[in-house]
């Protein structure tokens, strides 16, 4: 995963952490709603955060595909 799509992450969950915890929808445009499924699904819950985010952010993703 390169450092820009790191940031991307990053931010993503930074700005969406509370929705994230509370199993909540996030608004996102479609492209970048895109890109992130694509990114975790793709990282099989491997994302460069610590674990319990990474679990977080994982099972947010695939517990919910129409979220974003």
């Amino acid at each position: 995963m390169t450092g820009d799509t790191q940031d991307i992450l990053f931010v993503f969950l930074v700005n969406n952490l509370t929705a994230i915890a509370r199993n909540q929808p996030v608004i996102l445009p479609s492209g970048l709603a895109d890109f992130i499924r694509a990114e975790v699904i793709e990282s099989n819950g491997d994302l460069p955060f610590p674990s319990d985010l990474s679990d977080l952010l994982f099972v947010y993703e695939i517990s919910g595909q129409n979220r974003f």
